[in-house]
C-alpha cells in the first residue's frame, strides 16, 4: 500500500500551483507550506483479488488566507484545487472520487482547508 500512497504523493505533487505535498498532516503547518497537499489514510480493504487492497485516502488540501483578499478569492482558488485533484484521481491514478469535504471556516486563522476522499488501490 505504501507504493500506491507514494505514487498518489508523486502524482499530486505536479500540480503547478503547490508549495508542498507529504503524506501525513503535521502538528505545525505555517503560511510558508500553503498551497499544500497532505494525504492521509483513512482505512485499507481486502481487494479482488485477494492480495491487492482498496485504501480509502483523504487528501486534506488547503490555500492560504490574508484577510485582505477576502475569502471569496481563497474559495475560488480551493475550488479550482479540487478541480485539479480531481482530474489527477481520474486521468493518472485512476482513482475512485467519493466526495469533497469542506471544513476550517474560522476566519481568526491564517489557511483555508478542505479534504477530498477517495479510494485507491494497492
Amino acid at each position: 500500500m505504501w507504493e500506491a500512497l507514494t505514487a498518489a504523493r508523486d502524482a499530486l505533487a505536479q500540480i503547478d500551483c503547490l508549495v508542498s505535498c507529504k503524506i501525513g498532516m503535521e502538528d505545525a503547518i505555517s503560511p510558508a507550506d500553503f498551497p499544500l497537499i497532505r494525504i492521509e489514510p483513512e482505512q485499507y480493504d481486502p481487494g479482488k483479488p485477494y492480495q491487492n487492497r482498496t485504501a480509502t485516502i483523504n487528501i486534506v488540501f488547503g490555500m492560504p488566507y490574508a484577510p485582505s483578499e477576502g475569502l471569496e478569492l481563497v474559495f475560488e482558488r480551493l475550488h479550482d484545487l479540487d478541480d485539479e485533484i480531481r482530474a489527477v484521481l481520474r486521468d493518472v491514478l485512476k482513482a475512485r472520487y467519493l466526495q469533497t469535504v469542506w471544513f476550517d471556516r474560522r476566519a481568526n486563522v491564517p489557511y483555508k482547508l478542505a479534504a477530498i476522499r477517495c479510494e485507491i488501490m494497492g
